[in-house]
């Protein structure tokens, strides 16, 4: 990367000036807007007037030459304040247009796209950019318009190379992991992405006190923004994560795998609450797609071959730590969300049905919080005892307390599914197998205790009454930029609701997802009962009593009326399991559905005459109802 203050060789303080100009009075121009007036100009040479009235004159192709690392100059030479935010969003929305408009005209097309020189100065500002934003300290501002311009410039930055280096996701990935300095762009694009993270933390906290903002619908709409520019930001990494030469080469940073960084970004994620706006369903889908999405990162990196994540992760214990506060979160979570709650009761379209998902996920926090400063040790399991016993109050909740659902429905990702992806990832490795043994089998205990008729329309059945719905976000880099900038020039409330975003459904079928769903089920149950000598760290049958001690604490708890749940477990199970023999191939190979017949042999060998006697009464009565 060349020098910081270095300005172009032909550059003066004239046509610096000009440059300013030019920014000023062309970044509210589309692409086709500056095509028309180029083919209505001579030799690319503009003419329109400055802000104070005078004539100017912009040769397009200087413009197109200068403006990248002209911007370069700005970011490190000036103070980083409102003012420079506004300007370099302004001249990011330039380039957009001008690389967009570039295929178009042969000489701008030459300079942007074909220039190695130009194309690695746009590598350089994307480059500065993100490491000015990354560290920037939010605490002073959180109530001011800069979240809005931090994230809209962290997205914008990223996209700018979709449009000067390559239009597709292999090529943009190889050119980045090709570059001497892609651990800094690395380091940098995750820790920019977490700033606005917290910046959107503390608005859906409710206590930002902005009054550009202080209109409900306002309001809403402006996190409404600051989520979408978070989901590009977020979107962009995983379209990186998915290109094998860049998660390959992402698995080797020390900082952001060996240390941890990635689980910080997720932890910051993950721990998204909502204290206001909880009726808002495009908020609390947004926050649901963020999450699904830090777990889609997750999952990739633990795809690379070259070394494995989770060896990483586990080689220090600050990362360890972490890691296994993000296993028990998004379990729990998962579970709570979708798999235990009565199907009568909750639709996936409820809103308070994620609401009640972010509410546990801050109960976990203060273990997230631990694991960052190597105190994970000094909780006591009584805390994870209490969060489990509240997904399990849950469970139980009023129906008349779920609010009703909203006529608009938004896509919330797959969250539940690849938390459960996550599940079976860390239930099979060994360094993580005794901890989800130890905190998700309560878990695993709920889902097996629900009644027969719900288990199977949520376990056994190709329709299930609930899914999930995927979607991509397509977004416009310049129409984002213009939302937040023309509200400045506006004496109205800051109105940033059209910010030009749309999302283009993504939906897997739904009978794939169910059998997803059930084959990971039974992929988790199958890595925690499955012991190998020598190589499973814990003694034969940890999971098997686990599972059985977490029945034995549960049945007492039971009312009269509901101590048949006794001997569902064993009906559930030997309904799972011949669910899983239809499932193989290919959702299932023969080990796993061998292993769950296995465990299920097990636990029924271990049933109390009192239990079995529970069951054959509940069987009797199922055949008379069918």
């Amino acid at each position: 990367m060349r020098d910081a203050g270095e300005e172009p060789s032909s550059s003066t303080g004239h046509q610096s000036i000009d440059i300013i100009s030019a920014v000023k009075e062309l970044h509210g121009l589309s692409s086709l807007e500056l095509n028309k007036l180029i083919r209505e100009s001579e030799n690319n040479i503009l003419h329109t007037f400055s802000e104070s009235g005078s004539s100017i004159q912009i040769d397009v192709e200087k413009l197109a030459r200068y403006l990248p690392l002209h911007l370069v100059a700005k970011v490190t030479l000036s103070e980083r304040d409102e003012a420079l935010f506004r300007y370099l969003l302004c001249g990011v929305r330039l380039l957009h247009s001008l690389c967009d408009l570039a295929p178009r005209h042969s000489k701008l097309e030459q300079i942007l796209l074909d220039d190695v020189k130009v194309s690695e100065q746009f590598l350089d500002l994307v480059f500065y950019l993100l490491i000015v934003l990354s560290n920037y300290r939010q605490e002073h501002h959180a109530s001011s318009p800069i979240p809005l311009l931090h994230s809209a410039l962290v997205a914008c930055s990223l996209y700018l190379l979709t449009g000067s280096i390559a239009s597709q996701w292999q090529d943009i990935a190889s050119v980045l992991v090709a570059h001497r300095k892609v651990d800094i762009f690395m380091d940098a694009a995750f820790a920019a992405l977490c700033v606005d993270i917290k910046f959107l933390q503390f608005r859906l906290s409710g206590q930002c006190t902005d009054l550009r903002t202080k209109s409900s619908g306002n309001a809403e709409g402006t996190l409404n923004y600051l989520c979408q520019q978070c989901e590009a930001s977020l979107q962009f990494l995983q379209s990186l994560c998915q290109q094998k030469s860049f998660r390959e080469r992402l698995v080797k940073n020390k900082d952001l795998c060996g240390e941890g960084g990635v689980l910080l970004l997720a932890q910051a994620i993950l721990n998204l609450t909502m204290t206001s706006f909880q009726e808002s369903s495009s908020v609390v889908a947004a926050v649901s797609r963020l999450k699904s999405r830090i777990l889609s990162i997750l999952l990739y990196l633990c795809e690379a071959e070259s070394i494995s994540y989770l060896d990483e992760v586990a080689s220090t214990s600050r990362s360890m730590n972490l890691a296994k506060s993000v296993a028990l979160e998004v379990g729990p979570e998962d579970i709570m969300l979708c798999f235990v709650f009565r199907n009568r009761y909750y639709s996936c379209r409820s809103i308070m049905d994620v609401v009640c998902m972010v509410t546990f996920v801050q109960m976990l926090s203060c273990i997230m919080e631990a694991a960052l400063t190597d105190k994970l040790a000094c909780f006591n399991t009584n805390v994870m005892v209490q969060v489990l016993d509240l997904l399990k109050r849950m469970v139980v909740r009023d129906p008349k307390q779920i609010n009703a659902c909203s006529d608009k429905t938004y896509p919330t990702g797959l969250l539940q599914l690849n938390a459960m992806r996550l599940a079976d990832i860390f239930s099979d490795d060994s360094n993580f197998r005794s901890y989800i043994t130890i905190y998700f089998t309560d878990v695993l205990t709920a889902i097996f205790t629900l009644p027969h008729r719900e288990f199977l329309s949520s376990w056994c059945s190709s329709d299930l009454p609930i899914w999930e719905e995927d979607a991509t976000l397509e977004y416009d880099s310049f129409v984002a930029a213009g939302c937040v900038l023309d509200s400045f020039t506006s004496s109205d409330l800051l109105n940033v609701t059209n910010s030009g975003s749309i999302f283009i459904p993504s939906n897997m079928p739904r009978a794939s997802y169910a059998h997803q769903r059930a084959s990971l089920l039974v992929k988790v149950i199958a890595n925690l009962h499955c012991y190998v000598p020598g190589i499973c760290k814990e003694e034969e049958d940890v999971f098997l009593k686990k599972f059985r001690e977490c029945l034995q604490r549960e049945l007492p708890k039971l009312s009269a009326s509901d101590a048949e749940k006794a001997g569902i477990v064993t009906r559930n199970l030997r309904s799972l399991l011949s669910h899983a023999e239809s499932l193989t191939p290919p959702y299932l190979n023969e080990e796993d559905v061998h292993l769950l017949r296995v465990f299920f042999m097990r636990l029924e060998s271990l049933m109390t005459p009192a239990e079995f006697e529970v069951n054959r009464v509940q069987v009797n009565l199922s055949s008379s109802i069918y």
